[in-house]
């Protein structure tokens, strides 16, 4: 093919690749809700909408003005050399960066995006965008490596993006972090009076008055093992937030029968975060 008929193939497949962006099946957004049984929710999302967006949006724009950028020079636009090549290799780059599925485990819920045959198509088209910019230009064997290169990084980047913004968007789901919280101490507790109770969340430990031991869990629920004063003893809490946005935290015992009730009594209830 002459370079004019590459030009065209380019324009063309850039079109396509914007035409497609638009039906919904790029991203599969899988969630898994647990709770109150099992709770599966999938949908289809198209190239713009996120959490598709931005690497897929900037994927799409990129083979858009890549195609801009040919029409210019089926025009007689003189453009740097290798910006066409460079266009594509970005483009299939962004796009292929959705082909790995991406996942976040929280603790009542856990999100998989993966790609429905619309992203397979896409993936397929931008591979044919960067074969024709390339055959447009042309480019050597070294040149058509570093592009390779390229489109290897710029994919990497994007999906490393792709997985961090999915892990800050759905978050954990936790409502505590280490440090210390106090609260008043029960008023039944004898000789201690009305004095107050520090808890003290460190590095997967926590001591509170007479008890320690091993804190573990992921969102709301905590699960505590390995208290000397009941090493039996295996109990769970909800630990949440006291208020939106508020670092304070409202303990509540779902089951722990260490000393009788006596810990949970300590720890039931809410508690202020020291600074």
């Amino acid at each position: 093919m002459t370079r004019r008929r590459w030009l065209l193939a380019l324009v063309a497949l850039a079109a396509t690749l914007l035409a497609l962006s638009f039906v919904d099946g790029w991203v599969v957004h899988d969630r898994e809700v647990r709770g109150e049984g099992y709770r599966h929710v999938r949908v289809f999302l198209d190239a713009w909408q996120t959490p598709a967006f931005p690497v897929l949006g900037v994927g799409i724009g990129a083979a858009a003005a890549t195609g801009l950028l040919a029409v210019a020079a089926l025009r007689g636009a003189r453009l740097p050399r290798l910006s066409l090549a460079i266009g594509a290799a970005v483009t299939l780059g962004l796009v292929a960066a959705t082909l790995p599925p991406v996942r976040q485990d929280g603790q009542a819920s856990s999100v998989i995006l993966g790609i429905s045959w619309v992203g397979l198509i896409g993936i397929v088209v931008a591979g044919l965008v960067a074969t024709a910019a390339v055959r447009a230009v042309p480019v050597d064997d070294r040149t058509l490596l570093l592009l390779g290169v390229v489109a290897v990084l710029v994919g990497g980047a994007a999906f490393g993006g792709r997985w961090a913004t999915l892990q800050l968007k759905e978050g954990s789901g936790r409502h505590w972090s280490d440090g210390a919280y106090v609260r008043p101490a029960p008023g039944t507790r004898g000789a201690r009076g009305t004095g107050s109770l520090r808890l003290v969340i460190d590095g997967g430990s926590f001591s509170v008055g007479r008890w320690a031991g091993r804190w573990a869990g992921n969102g709301v629920t905590v699960t505590l093992d390995d208290d000397p004063a009941c090493p039996a003893v295996h109990a769970a809490y909800n630990v949440r937030a006291a208020a939106l946005g508020s670092e304070d935290i409202t303990i509540t015992r779902i089951v722990d029968t260490c000393a009788d009730g006596a810990r949970a009594a300590d720890l039931d209830g809410a508690w202020a975060r020291q600074p």
